[in-house]
């Protein structure tokens, strides 16, 4: 993105995550892994990311480590 480092109090999410993370294979992994390094980047500090999802299981074995790792 080109938006400007903590630049946003919010991200909202609404599916670009589930549009994204199709399967857990490694490249699907690492784009959904620099989508959340760029929503990290652009969030001030305290800033909150906000996502509705429906959270399948592929997707949540890989989102609970990766937060949690952070």
């Amino acid at each position: 993105m080109t938006y400007d480092d903590g630049g946003f109090t919010v991200v909202l999410d609404k599916g670009t995550l589930d549009a994204l993370m199709v399967d857990n294979s490694e490249r699907v992994v690492t784009d959904v892994e620099k989508m959340f390094d760029e929503i990290d980047r652009v969030l001030k500090l305290m800033g909150r990311y906000v996502c509705i999802s429906l959270l399948q299981s592929h997707i949540l074995t890989e989102i609970v480590p990766y937060f949690s790792n952070k």
